[in-house]
């Protein structure tokens, strides 16, 4: 009888533990936090409980997990992060909603289920890529990407900062919310308007305007030609255009000015940043010798980041000035293009930079000036896009 009994008692913890186990393992989202030194904090993580013991934070592995059902805990174990180990203590345990107290904070927890997820992130409209500015952040893009992923680039200043957050939109309530470390957007986000073109978000007061992005616009034509494809002899010095050094002082005498148009790609959102640089041209008749002084404009303002020169015996033979000359390099033939200062006949080159392909179109009647230039390379697995366009004449 005893041992019937202790059978029964034995059946029913492991029933309710088993239960318990069951209504922990999922994905949850922490909404809020009651700390006793900082007071009360909206993270917006979600923490997975795996149904193997693994528990995941924000997408990346971190410990394991279990219940133990005589402290009524949540008993963590990482070495990833000491502040993960240890027991939560479960004060609150439904189908759609836990509190746990740990160390003297306490954290709230929402079930996620992410099957509603991506069935209402699907039928939101957000998906795509966003662009919008702030006087902040400078260039903002946002691209939404199914089931739940958020990469957020921030451009400013010449610097790029990427950062991949995770989101769910709420149909009823037309917000949001954002899942990350962005310094942008996290934590509830309001949506004012959203229609095929246009995007309106509100955080705590402060709007974001973006306008979708026609990602058909984005045409990166990649360089594929390798070292290999170069003969051992690279390079036909006799067929490239500008040998003649008299007569790109001759036409350069005439030029105080030109213009380029700056494409950089962003692979994270598959979108080009635009900015604009430019060169002063000084051409001495008398040595001869020619001078490009080079701005590159942020926020309006010039700033010189080079000089370019050429006569006497200083870079005499390059004939790529004012560029560097490119080793190896072919010449890839004759083609007309056009950018946005005009159209114009051009001798093509294709060449390599150390581990970085580049491609110039040398304009053959204005020695010293490209229509358009290529420069293709690998940040650290990375590829990195430039192209640079012709905008002006002065």
């Amino acid at each position: 009888m005893k041992k019937s009994i202790l059978t029964i008692a034995l059946t029913v913890l492991t029933l309710v533990m088993t239960a318990q186990t069951k209504k922990i393992t999922g994905s949850w989202m922490m909404t809020k936090v009651e700390t006793k030194s900082d007071g009360v904090q909206e993270p917006y993580f979600v923490t997975d409980f795996n149904a193997d013991g693994t528990m995941v934070v924000m997408g990346m592995p971190v410990g394991t997990w279990k219940y133990d059902k005589q402290k009524n805990a949540i008993v963590a174990s990482s070495k990833m992060d000491k502040d993960f180990n240890g027991e939560s203590k479960i004060e609150k345990l439904s189908k759609k909603e836990m509190i746990v107290l740990k160390d003297g904070n306490r954290f709230y927890y929402s079930k996620v289920n992410m099957d509603d997820v991506a069935a209402n992130n699907s039928q939101s409209n957000l998906t795509g890529l966003w662009r919008a500015e702030s006087d902040e952040y400078g260039n903002v893009f946002l691209r939404f990407k199914e089931p739940d992923t958020l990469v957020i680039v921030l451009t400013g200043d010449g610097s790029v900062e990427t950062s991949k957050s995770s989101w769910m939109y709420n149909p009823k309530d037309k917000i949001v919310v954002v899942m990350g470390f962005s310094h942008l957007l996290r934590g509830k986000v309001d949506i004012k308007e959203l229609t095929d073109d246009k995007l309106v978000l509100d955080k705590g007061g402060s709007l974001i305007n973006a306008s979708k992005v026609d990602e058909n616009a984005v045409k990166i034509n990649e360089l594929t030609f390798v070292y290999d494809d170069f003969p051992e002899e690279y390079g036909d010095d006799d067929q490239l255009p500008w040998r003649d050094f008299e007569y790109m002082i001759d036409y350069l005498k005439d030029v105080k000015k030109i213009v380029y148009h700056h494409g950089s790609l962003l692979a994270d959102v598959n979108a080009f940043e635009y900015s604009t640089y430019y060169s002063e041209i000084k051409v001495d008749e008398e040595k001869p010798s020619v001078i490009f002084t080079n701005f590159v404009v942020e926020n309006g303002t010039p700033a010189q980041y080079s000089e370019k020169y050429k006569g006497g015996l200083s870079g005499m033979y390059n004939y790529f000035f004012p560029l560097d000359e490119l080793a190896p390099y072919r010449i890839a033939g004759k083609e007309t293009v056009t950018v946005p200062a005009g159209t114009f006949k051009c001798t093509v080159i294709e060449g390599l930079d150390g581990d970085t392909k580049i491609k110039l179109w040398m304009i053959d009647d204005k020695p010293g000036i490209y229509a358009k230039k290529v420069r293709q390379g690998d940040n650290f697995g990375t590829m990195s896009y430039t192209v640079d366009e012709l905008e002006s004449i002065e």
